[in-house]
């Protein structure tokens, strides 16, 4: 899903998986009750969307140069437990990234610091 909108353009990887899960270095797992759990099938979702995003970046990269594209994960139905070693970030529920949808644009909050 590509966004395009007040805070630039965003690749979002959307996944309906349930439960708690966690990311180690880019693979994920649902959380069991005693520890790590199953890995998710295919590839993995920090690595589609990173994938994705440079597709789209170079899709519409203009003659002043690329136009920076975020990559991002949103779970609609888990719960985020560790996902440090994320190579982007995640979120959890579709009311988070709307609010960082509707966030202020990059440019104007390092303006504003």
């Amino acid at each position: 899903m590509v966004v395009i909108g007040p805070p630039g353009v965003v690749v979002i990887e959307p996944r309906d998986e349930r439960g708690e899960v966690l990311c180690y270095d880019d693979h994920w797992y649902r959380k069991q009750k005693y520890g790590v759990g199953r890995r998710f099938h295919g590839q993995s979702p920090s690595q589609r969307a990173r994938w994705n995003a440079s597709r789209v970046r170079g899709d519409i990269s203009v003659e002043r140069g690329p136009i920076p594209v975020e990559a991002v994960v949103v779970f609609t139905a888990a719960h985020i437990a560790d996902v440090s070693s994320s190579s982007v970030p995640a979120f959890e529920g579709l009311p988070a990234i709307v609010d960082r949808l509707v966030g202020i644009p990059r440019e104007l909050a390092r303006l504003a610091v």
